[in-house]
This record gives C-alpha cells, sequence and structure tokens, in this order.
C-alpha cells in the first residue's frame, strides 16, 4: 500500500514539475517591440551620425560549438536542451593552474530561436533597417 502511495505523490511531484515548467516557458514568449522607427530617426536627426546598437543577449544567448568538428554543442535541439547533460560542454581543469586543458569550445553565433520562438532577430532585423534608412 505504502508502495502506491509513494507512486501517486511521484506522480503528483513530476506533474507540478511539468506544469511549473509550462507556465515559465509560456510567460517568456511575450514579445515588446521597441519602436526601433523613432528611436533612429530622432537620434539620427539630433547627432548626424549612426547612433550605437548595442545588443547584450542573455545568459544562454550563445551558440556553443567544437572548434575543430564545427558540432553545435549548446543549445542543439529543443530535446537536447531539455534532456541532455551537456557532459560535452564539460572542461578537463588542470589542478595546478586550475585553467581549461585543451579549450576547443568557442563562441560562434547568438541564439536566434528558442522552442520556436524568435528572440534577438526580432530586434537585430529592424535595427539594421532603420540604421541605413536614418544614417547619413
Amino acid at each position: 500500500m505504502g508502495s502506491k502511495v509513494h507512486k501517486v505523490m511521484k506522480a503528483k511531484q513530476k506533474l507540478l514539475i511539468v506544469l511549473t515548467l509550462v507556465v515559465l516557458i509560456s510567460s517568456c514568449a511575450k514579445q515588446v517591440k521597441p519602436d526601433l522607427a523613432r528611436l533612429y530617426q530622432s537620434s539620427s536627426e539630433l547627432t548626424k551620425t549612426r547612433p550605437p546598437v548595442i545588443l547584450v543577449h542573455g545568459i544562454m544567448g550563445s551558440k556553443l560549438r567544437d572548434k575543430t568538428s564545427l558540432k553545435e554543442l549548446w543549445y542543439g535541439s529543443l530535446k537536447q536542451l531539455a534532456f541532455s547533460n551537456y557532459a560535452d560542454l564539460g572542461l578537463e581543469i588542470d589542478p595546478i593552474t586550475l585553467e581549461a586543458v585543451n579549450n576547443s569550445v568557442e563562441a560562434f553565433a547568438i541564439v536566434d530561436k528558442a522552442a520556436g520562438v524568435d528572440y534577438y532577430n526580432a530586434i537585430i532585423n529592424p535595427a539594421r533597417y532603420y540604421r541605413s534608412i536614418y544614417a547619413a
């Protein structure tokens, strides 16, 4: 009897975790778009120069790959993102210097989509467009 209660409790815990993840992920889906036309127009009128565009991506915003094989290590597919332990991202550390040994991992691009949601190109592409129009 205790085994059945334990299984039911485990199932409820898993369901709660899944529901929590669904709520958290869905809350990230809202996209707020800045008025880049107004930003670049007013800036170029005031300064007569190109305004700088600085994009600081989030903590998971860089794609990582192996420098030699060019295999993408992070973030990969949605399945890999959810279920991988990312052992291939682990670096061997020299116990004396505490530095990475043979580090062949490099950041090579910005993550453009996650779970079907385009985060950064919605900012990058209009910025390129308005810079070309309003920059002298």
